[in-house]
Parts: structure tokens; C-alpha cells; sequence
């Protein structure tokens, strides 16, 4: 009997050391902590992530954050975690999620004739010539202006030829009497040839970018996080000199408030970027809103997945794919306020194979320019099935020499004003002649273009009504599992856009 008890004992003493992801836990308090401190309890927390960037971390760590904290400091992942052991960021204890920001609290106010400046304000960022985030009291983004003796309530100057922070605050308060943070930092997180990570249940906030993945990050998941008044991308995948950040994946995180204060023009900020070769990731169930240029722009990546996301922006772009091929695009709600030239989703610049399959496009301005979806520069072998796009402009535009191997069926198109429903090689079509359009591509054959019938478009409650045309009207493209998370079909067949 004792034989057999220690026996057990020392099954369960091997299962629990050898389960993924055991390792040593640390613990970081800013208000408690001390960094002389082993780091390894809640009441030995270090205090600093410059303790953690500093340290060596094994396959399988923990580093966790307290709560309710904010943290004004960059994390530098030091270490790799390995297969079934990452390296995990998290939370622990009671309260709101741990703030990692790339702001400083801002004081030491002098006036200037009907504003207020600050000297000195130490931003030291490479390529980046000005703060691109001023915030006041936690959540009202001053507006740049570039003439700094004439700045209106709400607005503020700076650039980094004097790194003087000049601002005018409505009512032209005092800054003294609020809460004044300034972007200082590049990132949040960044990280460098690191891989298997795992970034969950952190508040990311400021900075240029939120995480920033620069060169040859594999296999992480960045999950159930916040991004909040970034600079220019809250996630950024940047590949380079051929080190592409590669199966990752992010999923769950809640992105908002991307750009809006003057950043420079070849940022262009978007709530993810991808680029340089970052290939087999894949995106699901985010939100991201309100980005002031999209949600997402992808250049020189192939074969990721974007899906069960919902990505509403006010930008120029919402979802661009430039010189990227064979991703997937399915079951997307995209909403999208632009206007003047603007599209929802792009490919171009030879995007090759890629699938937009079971998406609900939905562009809410009266502008004429409001693309639905835009296929152009060569851009081949594009199939777009199962897709509702609602307009006020023109709901698809396939340009001359990427309408080649292109599939497009069971589609529906609506445009809510006169005008052209869908340009083909060059030739424009109403919705009057969608025979036409039909007959002369010989695509869409099963497609229609009707009103969806949304349950509520004003509300963007773009579920289906019940005598919807688009329902059981889709065709199976070997996808099991909607927006919502519901199996599919339910009916005789899938249902035409993301519901």
C-alpha cells in the first residue's frame, strides 16, 4: 500500500512538472515591488520592467503584472519560450487590466502668450520628428497644429527641433489643473528574434506602436489585450532582410483610437500592420474602431488568415493586401465611414489567390467614391464568394488585367444611390445592368443585386432580416462556422455575408 501511494505521488509530481507551459512565476508591483527582490511572490515583486527586460527568462515563465497598475516603461521580451512552454506576459490579482503605456505624465507648465509650453520635453524617438499623441485627463486627443502661434483650444505643437511641447486647452484651461501625457516612448512591447510568447490581459496604451514584432518573431499569441491611443499601429508585425514574423497568432484583443494627432505622412496609422515577408498568421475575433487611416494593411506577406473579426474605421483604407498572396478573408463584419477615394477592402500591386469568402461589407457615407471592394494592379486569381456589399458608390471594382482566374458567385450587391453598381475591366454597370455585367465577365452567376435587409442598418445591426434574399442563398466553400460563432448551414445552404 505504501509502495503504491508513493508511486502515485510520484506520477502526479512528474505530470505536473513536465505540463506545457510550468516554469517559474514573477511578479512586478510598481507601487510594492523592489527590484532587489527574487521577483518569484506577490510579496516579492520586482517593482520595474527594466528588472524583467534585464533578466534571463527559461521556456515556460510567467511574468505577470499587477493589476490596476501602470507601468511607463518599454518591455523588451529578453527570452525565448519553446514548443508546449512559452514564455507568458499576463495579469494577476484583482482589478482592471495592468497599463503598459508610452505616455508621460507631462508638468512643469510656463505660458506663451495665449498657450502653454513646455521645454525640454525629452522625446528621443528615431524617424519620428514630433509627439504624435497628447492626451488629456485619460481621454481626449489634442489635435495637432503645425503653427505653433496659432494654436486653437484643443490643439498643440511640437517638433523635435526645440522638443518644446506647445498645447492650448479648451476653455484655454490651465495644464496645471489636469491630467496632460504625452507619447515619449517608441512602443509599449517590442521584441527582436524571439519566439514562442504568449501576451495576454495588458492594456497597451501610447507610443508609437502598442506591441511592435521587428524582425523574426514566430509562434506567439497576443490575446485578450487592449490598445488604446497609439500613435501610428497597435500591433505591428515588421519583417525585414528576409526574418518575416511568422505563425503567430492574435486574437481577442479590443483596438481603438489609432492615430488622429498629426502623425507623420508615411506612418499612416492602422490598427495592424503587417509587412516584410510575415506570413501564416492569423487574426480572429478582434475589434478594432475608430483608426484614422484602417484596420489593417498587409504588404509582402502571404497565406495568413483574417476572420471573425469586426473592423470599423473613419481612414482612407479599411483592409489593404499589397503584393500578398494566397490569404484568406472570411467572415468579417467591415464597417466603413470614409469618403473621397476611399475603399473598404484592396487588394493590389500582384495580390495573387487570395479567398474573400462570407463577409459583410457596409460603407455608411453618401460619398460617390465609397469602394466596396477594389481588385487592381494585376491582382490575379481572386475568388469573392458568399459576400454582401452595401453602398452608396460602387460595390466592386476589378480592374483591367486582375479580372484574370478571378471567381466571383453568389455575391450581393447593393448601392444605395444611383450610379455605377460594379466596374469590369474598365466598363461601367448599374444595377439595372447587372445582366449585362453578368453576361459580358461571366461571373456572378448566382449573384443578385438586391438589399440585404439587415435587421437595423442605421444601428449597425447587420444580421439578416427574415425574409432577407441572402439567406440559404450562399454556396459551400468548406468553411463551418460564422461571425457569431454559430455552425453552418443552418438552412438548405450557407447564408450570403458574415451572419
Amino acid at each position: 500500500m505504501r509502495l503504491g501511494i508513493i508511486f502515485a505521488i510520484s506520477l502526479l509530481l512528474v505530470v505536473f512538472i513536465s505540463r506545457p507551459g510550468y516554469g517559474v512565476t514573477y511578479y512586478i508591483d510598481p507601487s510594492n515591488g523592489n527590484d532587489s527582490n527574487n521577483g518569484t511572490s506577490q510579496g516579492t515583486a520586482w517593482k520595474t520592467i527594466s528588472k524583467v527586460n534585464l533578466s534571463s527568462l527559461n521556456p515556460g515563465d510567467n511574468v505577470l503584472f499587477k493589476r490596476g497598475e501602470i507601468l511607463r516603461e518599454t518591455l523588451i521580451v529578453p527570452s525565448s519560450g519553446s514548443s508546449g512552454k512559452p514564455i507568458t506576459f499576463g495579469a494577476y490579482g484583482s482589478g482592471n487590466m495592468p497599463v503598459i503605456s508610452g505616455f508621460d505624465l507631462i508638468t512643469g507648465w510656463s505660458t506663451s502668450g495665449n498657450s502653454y509650453v513646455k521645454y525640454d520635453l525629452g522625446m528621443e524617438i528615431e524617424g519620428i520628428d514630433k509627439t504624435v499623441t497628447v492626451l488629456l485627463d485619460d481621454s481626449i486627443r489634442l489635435q495637432y497644429n503645425p503653427d505653433k502661434d496659432n494654436l486653437s483650444p484643443g490643439e498643440y505643437f511640437h517638433n523635435s527641433t526645440d522638443d518644446d511641447l506647445y498645447l492650448r486647452l479648451p476653455g484655454d484651461d490651465d495644464p496645471s489643473g489636469h491630467t496632460i501625457e504625452a507619447q515619449i516612448r517608441h512602443s509599449s512591447l517590442e521584441s527582436t528574434y524571439q519566439d514562442f510568447i504568449t501576451v495576454e490581459d495588458i492594456y497597451f496604451e501610447g507610443g508609437v506602436y502598442g506591441t511592435y514584432q521587428w524582425r523574426g518573431n514566430d509562434q506567439w499569441t497576443i490575446q485578450d489585450c487592449r490598445f488604446r491611443y497609439i500613435g501610428s499601429h497597435a500591433i505591428k508585425l515588421e519583417g525585414e532582410g528576409g526574418a518575416g514574423n511568422t505563425n503567430n497568432l492574435i486574437r481577442r484583443n479590443d483596438i481603438r483610437y489609432i492615430g488622429g494627432s498629426g502623425i507623420d505622412e508615411y506612418i499612416k496609422p492602422f490598427s495592424i500592420r503587417i509587412d516584410g515577408g510575415s506570413n501564416n498568421n492569423t487574426f480572429e475575433y478582434n475589434q478594432s474602431v475608430d483608426s484614422e487611416y484602417g484596420a489593417v494593411f498587409q504588404t509582402d506577406s502571404d497565406s495568413n488568415i483574417f476572420r471573425y473579426n469586426w473592423f470599423e474605421c473613419n481612414g482612407e483604407k479599411n483592409f489593404t493586401l499589397i503584393n500578398s498572396d494566397s490569404n484568406e478573408v472570411y467572415y468579417n463584419l467591415f464597417i466603413h465611414h470614409g469618403g473621397n477615394w476611399d475603399y473598404i477592402l484592396q487588394l493590389s500591386n500582384g495580390s495573387l489567390n487570395n479567398r474573400i469568402y462570407n463577409n459583410t461589407l457596409r460603407a455608411t457615407l453618401d460619398a460617390d467614391a465609397d469602394i466596396g471592394i477594389w481588385i487592381t494592379g494585376n491582382s490575379t486569381g481572386t475568388h469573392v464568394k458568399n459576400n454582401i456589399i452595401y453602398s452608396s458608390a460602387r460595390c466592386l471594382i476589378v480592374d483591367s488585367g486582375s479580372e484574370v482566374n478571378a471567381v466571383l458567385d453568389h455575391n450581393c450587391y447593393y448601392r444605395s444611390s444611383p450610379g455605377a453598381l460594379i466596374t469590369w475591366a474598365g466598363t461601367d454597370y448599374t444595377s439595372e445592368q447587372f445582366s449585362s455585367y453578368q453576361r459580358a465577365s461571366g461571373q456572378d452567376v448566382n449573384s443578385f443585386p438586391d438589399d440585404p435587409e439587415f435587421i437595423d442598418t442605421d444601428k449597425d445591426d447587420l444580421n439578416l432580416s427574415i425574409g432577407s434574399p441572402c439567406i440559404n442563398e450562399g454556396v459551400y466553400v468548406g468553411l463551418t462556422q460564422n461571425f457569431e460563432g454559430n455552425y453552418i448551414p443552418q438552412g438548405s445552404a450557407p447564408d450570403i455575408g458574415a451572419y
